[in-house]
């Protein structure tokens, strides 16, 4: 039996802007681990609506996750004007405020995924905000993983690329991931490249796996 899954449209406040995200929560009692997702570059075309993320957010949904996607400053009916990612921080922090805020979900269970820009804007809300207890990047560009900063991270950390990835070169991940401390996990999918067509779920279902693992 398919688990009954609620999806409202929201807004929610980041400062002084108001941004719109879409709620998703599996039904069928007690508080539920928070996930938020981060978009790919909206300079790009990336928004909510991203293929991978709704591949993420399927697979989350049916582990039981409350799931909040929602676009950036100055994406779709955002708020605001892009801010080449020190913005963007702000924004995922107040996601992060809006679901610990909603009676469904258990604020000491959140945790923040993000595709390529969002893995960027994902890893720097958790260096500023510990009460991630779990972040995962996909497709994430490296020159992000290079600051002491982010490198500093405790909280258990995936990484999943794609080997044939033609924006983040393979051998310059590699290098650069292994900087990393403990609590540190890299899934390598075969044949991919950084846009991920065709992987959707299968990379959906390696982040719900993690989270899961992550949150006990």
């Amino acid at each position: 039996m398919q688990n009954r899954i609620t999806v409202t449209g929201i807004t929610f406040p980041s400062g002084s802007i108001i941004l719109e995200g879409r709620l998703s929560l599996p039904q069928g009692g007690g508080q539920l681990p928070g996930v938020v997702l981060c978009h790919p570059h909206p300079l790009h075309g990336g928004d909510m609506d991203n293929n991978v993320l709704q591949g993420i957010t399927e697979a989350l949904e049916g582990s039981q996750m409350a799931v909040l996607a929602f676009n950036f400053r100055g994406v779709g009916r955002s708020q605001g004007t892009h801010d080449n990612g020190k913005g963007e921080v702000d924004d995922a922090l107040a996601a992060a405020r809006c679901l610990a805020g909603n009676p469904s979900v258990d604020r000491d269970r959140i945790v923040i995924v993000g595709y390529s820009f969002g893995a960027v804007v994902a890893l720097r809300a958790a260096a500023r905000d510990e009460g991630f207890q779990a972040v995962a990047l996909v497709a994430c560009p490296t020159r992000s993983l290079e600051s002491p900063e982010v490198q500093a991270i405790r909280q258990p950390k995936l990484f999943i690329h794609g080997d044939m990835d033609n924006v983040v070169q393979m051998d310059q991940f590699n290098s650069i991931a292994q900087r990393f401390p403990q609590s540190t996990e890299i899934e390598v999918l075969p044949g991919a490249d950084h846009f991920l067509q065709g992987y959707e779920l299968q990379v959906g279902e390696r982040v719900a796996d993690f989270f899961a693992s992550a949150l006990g």
